[in-house]
């Protein structure tokens, strides 16, 4: 027991020794995983690497995944200002929006009920041949239960997404996913 005990406290100290919190270990896996426009569609390793990033975030509690998002978010706003220094390693704030579709139970095609609850655009739903919005896009939902990215990057010219406030949307309207 000692040993286990030992290895925890070692799991959740930073290089400089003091305590990491939930919210922190959530940025570091944000920030380690690759950006989703940068992944090329025949790239499975770095989907992969992303899908589980997102995946192992997913089993966190909603108030420390929703405070990474911020201070991830915010570090992006900033990097976007007028002479800012670029981060060390580039930071995407549509992993975030992909993020969001693992987290929550988004439906691809919600009911008009809920519908009427989501502001027209939150982020960037794909649109279909039917013309019907695919709000879980790019994310698609295995045989197995799990999200997985499976959409190739694009966006349009419009504003840049509000991942927060879609995140506070997504669990308002639809609850947390449940995986298996």
């Amino acid at each position: 027991m000692a040993t286990f005990v030992a290895f925890m406290i070692l799991d959740v100290r930073s290089d400089s020794g003091t305590m990491r919190n939930d919210s922190e270990r959530i940025f570091d896996l944000l920030v380690s995983t690759p950006r989703w426009e940068t992944i090329d569609r025949d790239d499975k390793i770095d989907q992969t690497k992303l899908d589980a990033a997102f995946v192992k975030i997913s089993t966190f509690e909603t108030k420390d995944i929703r405070a990474a998002i911020v201070r991830y978010r915010d570090l992006y706003l900033n990097g976007l200002k007028p002479g800012a220094q670029p981060e060390a390693k580039p930071l995407s704030i549509f992993n975030l929006v992909v993020l969001n579709r693992f987290i929550f139970a988004v439906p691809e095609h919600p009911s008009e009920e809920k519908l009427k609850q989501i502001p027209f655009y939150l982020s960037m739903p794909a649109p279909r041949n039917d013309g019907i919005a695919d709000l879980l896009w790019p994310v698609t939902i295995a045989a197995n239960g799990r999200p997985m990215l499976t959409g190739d990057f694009y966006t349009n010219s419009g504003p840049l997404p509000d991942p927060v406030r879609e995140f506070e949307i997504f669990d308002a309207v639809f609850g947390r996913r449940k995986l298996n």
